[in-house]
């Protein structure tokens, strides 16, 4: 084989090897962002179910303090409430 033939397909091969290693970046970059994206999805349903229960105790408390509040506006629902 020629020399000029030996250079050309050393850099091919080089050329290929490089074009390869990109590839392989390139899909584990997509991976991470894939990954990072799905954990801040789940973050943030996870953020908004805590909201909801936050809210939920809340109102829950506000009722039971209402309901046991002696100059309850309306005595008659403290008693049945009982």
């Amino acid at each position: 084989m020629p020399v000029a033939q030996q250079v050309t397909a050393r850099i091919e091969t080089v050329r290929t090897a490089l074009a390869a290693g990109a590839g392989v970046g390139a899909a584990v970059t997509l991976l991470l962002v894939v990954r990072r994206q799905r954990h801040q999805e789940l973050a943030a349903a996870h953020t908004t179910h805590d909201a909801a229960e936050r809210r939920v105790t809340e109102l829950y408390t506000k009722a039971v303090e209402q309901l046991g509040n002696s100059q309850a506006r309306f005595p008659e629902v403290r008693v049945i409430a009982r």
